[in-house]
């Protein structure tokens, strides 16, 4: 199937995809705040996001 055609995937199933994935992020906030320093730059920006 083509992402295209109409009702591929229902609408609940990309809410909770996304809805999911946003709080496994906010459940790793606290280890976003201490990563190493390679890392800092893109953790920041999704601390921004929080």
């Amino acid at each position: 199937m083509c992402y295209e055609e109409d009702e591929v995937f229902p609408d609940d199933l990309f809410y909770s995809f996304y809805y999911y994935s946003w709080q496994a992020v906010k459940a790793y906030q606290d280890v976003l705040e201490q990563v190493p320093a390679e890392f800092a730059k893109p953790a920041a920006e999704v601390l921004e996001l929080l």
